[in-house]
């Protein structure tokens, strides 16, 4: 009669003629069962995996995960098995859900960085991996409106010229930046230091960041990242910088410093300029919204760089405070200094936000804004 009733409705009839022989039944008939059964091997149970795609088992803040498949390790195709972005674990009667990032999307806080690998465009890879699926890096839509850039393949790798003189309003930047020795690059989009540089000979200080801030009006936002060779214990610095540059219109720098020495008299601490050279990338945005960001200049110079620099005649009177600045800073045959950076970054609240450290290569990605973006309405993803 139970065999009939078993294959009648599909089932399967196992006998025991002993009480022993029940474990080894219960056994087989737990693996035939989703609740033990992990057919994709994803570290997830069918059970869980289809409980969770039917909505009915959630996390604990109410969000319903769906989209899972139980028969794909990756449901989302992101590179991660699902069992690696979610775990869930039954204690007593109680199931707990606990996510490192969603198994059914593949950018999990919705920033543009990929929750299980790096973003190439054109065989580049143009971003990281994100760092914390679960936290964006930067206002939403930056790194968007970088691939864009990116897949348009327009971005300049070449310094041009210098910028022609004429004789109308225009006369200001031209002399200005002739005396800089800044030069176009080959697309004519923004204005460039170059490697070889006047500037170099002084190096930096913070009297010429007060005397900066006064010549521009205080419309100019600053960064420092100080840090110790891991290795040699020597301190290097980077400084950042973004604003209104008068005649230059807006604009944005990156420099690399070090030995860090005390001038006589005055008392100032002065940095020298690195005497190491790397490929460094930069762009500057106005970001408006998430769906509103305008581009002021990209740049990646084919020349390892120690001073990276961009100013866009063409963006006279910007408002510093919608500035993003997105770049990069390769520190490839330089573990020490790369480990120094992220040590010295990740431990400090202020600017850790600012820096994306990709073990792959030892590239520091460069994501930096002003908080007035998310304090004045552009701030969808932090709701």
């Amino acid at each position: 009669m139970l065999k009939d009733i078993a294959t009648g409705t599909g089932g399967q009839y196992y006998h025991a003629d002993e009480a022993d022989k029940l474990y080894g039944i219960f056994d087989t008939i737990a693996d035939k069962t989703d609740l033990y059964k992990d057919s994709d091997n994803d570290g997830l149970r069918d059970y869980y995996e289809k409980e969770m795609n039917n909505g009915n088992l959630r996390l604990g803040t109410g969000v319903k995960l769906t989209g899972l498949n139980y028969l794909n390790a990756d449901s989302d195709d992101d590179n991660l098995l699902d069992g690696e972005e979610i775990q869930v674990l039954k204690v007593g009667e109680r199931v707990y859900v606990y996510m490192k990032s969603n198994p059914a999307s593949a950018d999990t806080d919705g920033d543009g960085l990929l929750d299980g690998s790096a973003k190439i465009i054109n065989n580049k890879k143009v971003a990281p991996k994100d760092p914390d699926p679960l936290y964006p890096n930067g206002p939403i839509g930056i790194w968007q409106a970088q691939f864009e850039r990116e897949e348009s393949g327009n971005i300049p790798t070449k310094y041009g010229d210098y910028a022609p003189i004429k004789l109308d309003l225009s006369i200001f930047t031209t002399l200005g930046a002739r005396i800089l020795w800044f030069k176009y690059d080959d697309h004519k989009e923004a204005l460039h230091s170059q490697v070889s540089t006047w500037q170099s000979i002084g190096g930096y200080n913070d009297f010429y960041d007060r005397a900066f801030q006064i010549g521009t009006l205080g419309d100019m936002d600053k960064v420092k990242f100080p840090y110790t060779d891991s290795a040699s214990g020597k301190q290097y610095i980077i400084w950042a910088w973004k604003g209104n540059y008068l005649n230059l219109g807006s604009g944005a720098e990156i420099g690399l410093y070090q030995k860090p020495h005390k001038l006589p008299i005055v008392n100032i601490i002065q940095w020298d300029v690195s005497s190491i050279r790397l490929p460094m990338t930069l762009n500057l945005y106005n970001y408006y919204g998430s769906d509103d960001i305008e581009n002021i200049f990209s740049w990646a110079p084919e020349e390892a760089q120690w001073w990276i620099t961009g100013f866009n005649p063409d963006y006279m009177f910007p408002d510093h405070r919608l500035m993003v600045s997105l770049g990069s800073i390769d520190y490839a045959g330089y573990p020490d200094l790369y480990n120094g950076l992220k040590n010295a970054v990740e431990k400090d609240n202020t600017i850790k936000d600012y820096m994306i450290f990709d073990e792959d290569g030892h590239t520091v990605w460069f994501i930096w804004w002003n908080n007035y973006i998310y304090n004045s309405g552009y701030k969808e993803h932090m709701d």
